[in-house]
């Protein structure tokens, strides 16, 4: 969603430039007073442009021609310029990093907490206790599991500085069999 919103700025952006550039055009040709019939094909098409009149609805000179002087006497559209804020919005856009709360995801993640939360009031004592007994075996296994985690990491340490010091061959012969031993222990456990 926003990075159509962002092609979208950007198509209006490049826009307002092509009829900035236009409109100074425009006004380069009619400040130079030619007569309608000493007109360019090139200038025509910027008039028109000005107006905006696709090129393709006037194919010839002749209905170019025609045509300004139809629209001659009316005031181009008006056209928003591009500004400092626009920029500067678009900027902030581009660089923005989108948090879980502006997203429909993290906007229904809010209702559903509110919706616990308003369960858990409405519940009976007995019913949050036994919520409050879940949360807290919940949250000990967590903790176990972490410890788990914390131990394997200490044994592959451990076995890995084992393993560098068999292949660099710096321990005496004897012990190294021991070495051999643990290793492979230590991997049996892993």
């Amino acid at each position: 969603m926003r990075d159509k919103e962002i092609k979208i700025i950007e198509k209006d952006k490049l826009h307002w430039i092509a009829m900035a550039k236009c409109a100074a055009d425009a006004t380069e040709i009619l400040t130079k007073n030619k007569r309608n019939e000493d007109l360019l094909v090139r200038e025509l098409d910027i008039l028109l442009f000005w107006h905006q009149i696709p090129k393709s609805e006037c194919s010839d000179k002749k209905q170019k021609l025609a045509k300004w002087i139809e629209l001659k006497v009316k005031k181009p559209p008006f056209f928003a310029p591009w500004t400092d804020t626009d920029e500067a919005k678009l900027v902030e856009m581009k660089k923005k990093d989108i948090k879980l709360e502006d997203t429909a995801l993290g906007r229904l993640r809010d209702v559903r907490k509110r919706e616990q939360e308003a369960a858990f009031q409405s519940s009976s004592r007995e019913e949050r206790e036994k919520i409050l007994k879940w949360l807290k075996n919940l949250h000990d296994a967590a903790g176990e599991s972490e410890g788990k985690m914390e131990e394997k990491g200490k044994k592959r340490q451990h076995t890995v500085a084992m393993n560098n010091a068999m292949m660099s061959g710096a321990e005496e012969s004897d012990t190294k069999g021991d070495q051999d031993v643990t290793f492979v222990a230590n991997q049996a456990a892993i």
